[in-house]
């Protein structure tokens, strides 16, 4: 199989810092990991028995024992080609690669937890246990909305999900614009669901007026600034309160909180919003705003507050009671965006 030049580059970008994390990083995980954990404890073996047997001898010799477990299909056929010049051979390349991939979607599905970070270390830590869980279950249910005995939530939550999916069952019988089609997907057959397109309906004139005419009226505004000049109206940041201490108010705590929220509404990530050179905008100060700050408990005070407000507005009497969006099907923070 040919191995294109980006392929090569990517190799020679992460070969020596997995190498170096799997040598000096005592990584741990979930049982779905536990084979990418060992193939990650496999790779110095590899770096050491290519360069004490030489290329050729050292692939055959880790054919019977190298890790391939961790790798998707696609990833496997990479590692060992059966077609072209390198067929029957193994291409340790594709396997840092395809290694340094898995990795990277682990960390981001918590299934790998590096020891010592907050972000990527494991979140079963901080789970509370024992008298200590007992102590906080009824405050914790209640920020939550939830139960303090789990019988009843799962019970309306079963409910819930078998009537959801007999009522799908039921709409896709009577919809003549969904199908259900099998195919073959990797060697197995599987079953899609296909959508009949909808036809394009044709804009009249005054709709493309009036659309022209409402964005010139918009400003350009930058959406932080946006929801501090709502603060400025509301006070809705303050109800933003830390998750053990009701009196912790860091320094530009109210502008963390603002881009925080943004990037949590508008699913872009919070290292989109990181500015080092902006007071409260630091990476740092934002996972940790985050993490202490952003709750079920907060974000239903906050957004009362917001409700509150509209609802006191002279021109909101005109679209009904104040207390919906306009949005339907998006709640707090998602309807600030």
């Amino acid at each position: 199989m040919p191995r294109p030049r980006r392929f090569q580059a990517r190799y020679r970008t992460l070969n020596q810092p997995l190498r170096r994390l799997a040598k000096t990083m005592d990584l741990t995980g979930t049982d779905e990991a536990a084979h990418l954990l060992d193939a990650l404890a496999f790779l110095p073996k590899l770096e050491r028995t290519v360069a004490r047997a030489g290329k050729s001898g050292a692939q055959r010799a880790l054919f019977p024992t190298l890790p391939v477990d961790h790798l998707g299909p696609t990833w496997r056929e990479r590692v060992f080609p059966t077609d072209g010049e390198h067929a029957g051979s193994l291409d340790k390349r594709a396997w840092v690669v395809g290694t340094a991939e898995t990795l990277r979607g682990a960390l981001r599905r918590h299934d790998v937890f590096v020891p010592g970070l907050t972000k990527w270390g494991d979140p079963r830590r901080a789970l509370l246990d024992g008298d200590a869980w007992e102590a906080a279950r009824r405050r914790v249910c209640s920020s939550l909305g939830l139960n303090p005995a789990p019988g009843p939530d799962l019970t309306r939550w079963c409910a819930d999900l078998d009537g959801a999916y007999r009522r799908l069952a039921d709409g896709i019988a009577d919809n003549p614009h969904i199908r259900i089609e099998q195919r073959t997907d990797g060697g197995r057959i599987r079953d899609h669901l296909v959508l009949t397109g909808l036809d394009r309906l044709a804009e009249p004139a005054s709709l493309i007026g009036l659309r022209d005419a409402v964005d010139a009226l918009i400003p350009t505004a930058d959406l932080p600034e946006l929801l501090l000049e709502v603060h400025a109206w509301t006070g809705f940041l303050d109800h933003f309160t830390h998750v053990g201490d009701q009196n912790t108010r860091a320094e530009h705590l109210v502008t963390s909180l603002a881009a925080v929220l943004v990037a949590e509404a508008c699913n872009i990530g919070i290292q989109a919003m990181v500015a080092e050179d902006e007071p409260g905008r630091s990476r740092a100060q934002l996972f940790w705003v985050e993490q202490n700050y952003l709750r079920a408990e907060t974000l239903r005070l906050a957004n009362a507050a917001l409700v509150d407000h509209q609802s006191k507005l002279e021109i909101v009497g005109a679209w009904g009671g104040g207390e919906l969006a306009s949005a339907d099907g998006l709640s707090a923070p998602s309807a600030w965006c």
